[in-house]
């Protein structure tokens, strides 16, 4: 099956590329602060798995990390939260934890950085 081409053109601050789970909760949250948001997807938004993290998010809490990918998985969970209590979405959210093996010194201190 052929892909379908665009047809429109638009000015937009921000293109979010996939309108899965994660996609979808970045383009609400910028729309939320009045950011002007595109999502760009190739079925229905929320319609596929998030192949991107196969359905799961790992997430130790907001914390007060500094680097960009703590900071941005930080509230996670929350954001989710809101996605089905606060907008009524049925996402599935299931808060079931999640287990870490540490098997080395180097891990265990990247663990207790996470943690505190």
């Amino acid at each position: 099956m052929a892909a379908a081409k665009m047809q429109e053109t638009r000015k937009t601050d921000v293109l979010v590329i996939g309108g899965g789970v994660l996609g979808a909760s970045i383009a609400m949250q910028l729309a939320e602060n009045s950011v002007d948001v595109t999502v760009v997807e190739r079925a229905r938004v929320g319609s596929e798995a998030s192949s991107a993290n196969a359905g799961t998010i790992a997430s130790a809490g907001w914390g007060d990390k500094t680097f960009m990918k703590e900071h941005w998985m930080a509230g996670t969970v929350e954001i989710l939260r809101s996605l089905q209590n606060k907008h009524g979405y049925d996402i599935e959210l299931c808060e079931c934890g999640s287990i870490e093996l540490i098997r080395t010194d180097e891990e265990m201190k990247w663990a207790e950085r996470v943690i505190q």
